[in-house]
């Protein structure tokens, strides 16, 4: 009978098997830079060569700055996005400006065709795309999907939290939501590993601890009150100075 070891080595050559709780084969990962949400995805970061979607109102930086600081190299296209912060922020987030590529106010066919064709050029580090209520086909997600296996980017799909009911191709689906406490994701989907995992990704740590503690306990910023001076007593001559001004 042959050992666990043979076995083993039989199966690694087979690359159209999946194996359970085991890594999908040669799939390229970015960390996330939240290592709980790293521990909660199969691959164990934001999937390369691969669909990534969001189910979201806009688009929230802090879940994805933690990966953009790594300093990718190649372009980061953002196409359609409903709003974008100004270079002085992004250069304080630690990014390069001048790595952005913004398409803005395009039609949904010219959206879809320049990420196709990015994703394919290999020339960009992500594309982040927003898609419209309407109008998306299934067949566009999958060209899509094939774009970004062609050119090994990291490809994010920004798309209504109304979506979360509809079939998707993409290797990744997340849901978000922003609240006082950070990112509440959950994730709808994952390529060889579990879905349904809820997660709060905290994003000021250093604050967590006051909202068990009553607020009277809470630091508070005291402005420093002015001092008041005492008047200087009039002498007599100018008093009666004063009187007879009156």
């Amino acid at each position: 009978m042959p050992s666990a070891n043979v076995i083993d080595q039989l199966l690694s050559t087979r690359r159209d098997l999946w194996r359970a709780r085991t890594q999908g084969a040669g799939r390229q990962v970015l960390p996330t830079g939240f290592s709980l949400l790293d521990e909660a995805l199969h691959d164990g970061g934001w999937p390369l060569g691969a669909s990534t979607e969001l189910l979201a109102e806009g688009l929230n930086w802090p879940l994805l700055l933690p990966a953009l600081r790594q300093r990718l190299p190649g372009w980061v296209m953002l196409i359609n996005p409903p709003w974008l912060p100004g270079a002085h922020w992004l250069a304080g987030q630690g990014l390069v400006p001048e790595q952005l590529l913004v398409l803005r106010d395009v039609s949904p066919r010219d959206a879809l065709w320049a990420a196709d064709q990015s994703l394919r050029a290999g020339c960009c580090a992500l594309v982040c795309q927003w898609l419209p209520a309407r109008g998306i086909t299934d067949r566009d997600l999958r060209q899509l999907q094939l774009a970004a296996a062609k050119g090994g980017a990291w490809h994010l799909l920004v798309r209504s939290p109304a979506a979360a009911t509809q079939a998707a191709p993409a290797a990744l689906r997340l849901q978000l939501a922003v609240d006082a406490r950070g990112l509440q994701l959950q994730v709808l989907k994952q390529r060889g590993g579990w879905a349904g995992q809820s997660l709060l990704l905290p994003l000021w740590p250093e604050l967590a601890g006051l909202q068990r503690q009553p607020v009277q306990t809470w630091p508070v910023h005291l402005t420093e009150l002015p001092q008041l001076r005492r008047a200087r007593p009039l002498s007599r001559s100018a008093s009666v100075a004063a009187l007879a001004r009156a």
